[in-house]
């Protein structure tokens, strides 16, 4: 017997790479910002032909970051 399974959104149906506008949007923040992370190399891209990519572990690796830094104390 077949069954249907509700499919609701999760962690694990989440978007495995996100473009900057997404990845922006996500932090809800302004590319530019996104743009200026990855130049001072705070937040890990990937590239797949031209598209320049965030890795949704690496934009989640970022955040838990900052929010060590907050917890300790100091100024990110």
């Amino acid at each position: 017997m077949n069954s249907i399974i509700n499919q609701t959104p999760s962690a694990t149906s989440a978007a495995l790479v996100l473009s900057v506008a997404e990845a922006a949007e996500r932090l809800k923040t302004s590319q530019w910002m996104i743009y200026k992370l990855i130049r001072e190399r705070k937040l890990v891209t990937i590239k797949i032909g031209s598209r320049r990519l965030v890795p949704s572990l690496d934009l989640d690796a970022y955040v838990d970051n900052l929010r060590i830094v907050e917890l300790r104390g100091h100024h990110a």
